[in-house]
């Protein structure tokens, strides 16, 4: 963790008069409001506590909001600041414990013996009573329990099937679950099963082995069935686990139609085209047509082959789809290439669209691609429903067309 107790180097700056006044007679809950929309710029927040003592302590206590500890002497320094300045425990809200980029796995096993001694945890336990985010990068320790308040988990490890069914059981009022890079193993252990008292608001998976699709039908045993509201599923790695692909097709098939009549939020990751066409015959591992609330849809790039054919089933309810691509020269943006889901979208079936949203990165003018994306989706464009938007300038709420 790389802030000092104060959050912030040198001292306070001279005032201006102008400053004063308007730090004297802007409210205080648009103050707080205001400086939640720029919390995540941690510059932006130094810099607003430099303007006045107001600001100051109205800044302050976004700089603890996010805490990430990757290094021992992170974790040290950390510690020291909740013994020293009580005031900053309960402006802690997400504790990231991770691995420093580069470090050794010496230092990496360091940052885990002593974080996770069942002294640290508890301190760290009890010092934080608003704490809603906990995110690992390794197998936490049986001791976890003590955060049992966190409502979102974060994990990045790879582990048994068993193991991540017990480290759930320690998190009861949990409502977010993040599986980012974590993969399941192990053979089905009759034994183990979830509570079905997990209620789960949000999900994410990556679906890579038979395991992980085991965990996700023990999951319609759960009342996840009758909360879960966004579901972010990743397939990239489905095609390395070749001999159960039916299998685990058939799980998520059956936990996406379990789900359909609350879910209303769908991201789906696929893997590269070519891997797509030569081990799963360029058909969609699944069918949205049980989606029956879905409003929200985000999917790789629209020319990615499992699109059209997720796309070839009517969804009325469904409000806004989101895609993702690169541009790096103008002969990748060909506009007949597009025309086939210019088509689609613009059915009849899919009677409450009112955004398509194409998200790109590259060198490319955003002009040239406004006007490439525009010839392919011409219906699209007529009907005044496309929006473009180059990465990093989202803040501008990109170009309609």
């Amino acid at each position: 963790m790389s802030i000092n107790a104060e959050g912030m180097e040198g001292q306070l700056a001279p005032l201006a008069p102008y400053s004063t006044q308007i730090s004297e007679f802007l409210p205080w809950d648009v103050l707080v409001y205001t400086l939640d929309l720029v919390q995540i710029e941690k510059k932006t927040i130094r810099a607003c506590m430099l303007t006045c003592k107001r600001w100051y302590h109205a800044a302050r206590p976004f700089i603890y909001r996010v805490v990430v500890l990757a290094k021992k002497k992170h974790a040290v320094d950390f510690v020291q600041i909740l013994e020293e300045n009580e005031e900053v425990r309960p402006w802690i809200r997400e504790l990231y414990l991770t691995i420093y980029p580069g470090g050794t796995a010496r230092s990496n096993i360091q940052v885990n013996e002593w974080m996770f001694s069942k002294q640290n945890v508890r301190l760290l336990a009890a010092n934080l009573p608003n704490l809603h985010t906990l995110s690992f990068a390794f197998v936490p320790p049986s001791d976890i329990g003590w955060f049992s308040s966190v409502r979102r988990l974060v994990l990045s490890i790879r582990v048994t099937e068993r193991a991540l069914i017990n480290i759930l059981h320690d998190f009861p009022h949990l409502s977010t679950l993040d599986l980012l890079n974590t993969n399941l193993y192990g053979e089905s252990d009759p034994t183990s099963a979830i509570t079905s008292t997990l209620a789960l608001e949000r999900l994410t998976l990556r679906i890579s082995s038979l395991a992980a699709a085991r965990f996700v039908m023990s999951l319609e045993n759960t009342q996840t069935m009758k909360t879960l509201r966004s579901l972010l599923v990743n397939f990239s790695m489905i095609a390395t686990d070749l001999p159960h692909t039916p299998k685990i097709v058939e799980s998520i098939q059956s936990f996406l139609n379990g789900i359909g009549n609350q879910l209303v939020d769908l991201e789906m990751r696929f893997s590269q085209p070519w891997h797509w066409s030569r081990y799963l015959n360029n058909q969609p591992p699944v069918s949205l047509s049980g989606l029956v609330s879905l409003q929200y849809l985000t999917l790789d790039a629209p020319l990615h082959p499992a699109v059209v054919h997720l796309l070839s089933t009517p969804l009325p309810s469904l409000v806004e789809v989101v895609f993702s691509m690169g541009f790096d020269d103008p002969q990748s943006v060909l506009p007949f290439k597009y025309s086939p889901l210019d088509e689609v979208l613009s059915d009849p079936g899919f009677s409450s669209l009112k955004n398509v949203l194409i998200k790109y990165t590259g060198s490319l003018l955003t002009e040239t691609v406004l006007d490439r994306l525009g010839a392919g989706f011409r219906r699209l464009s007529e009907m005044q429903l496309l929006t473009v938007v180059k990465c990093g300038d989202e803040s501008f709420g990109g170009t309609r067309l």
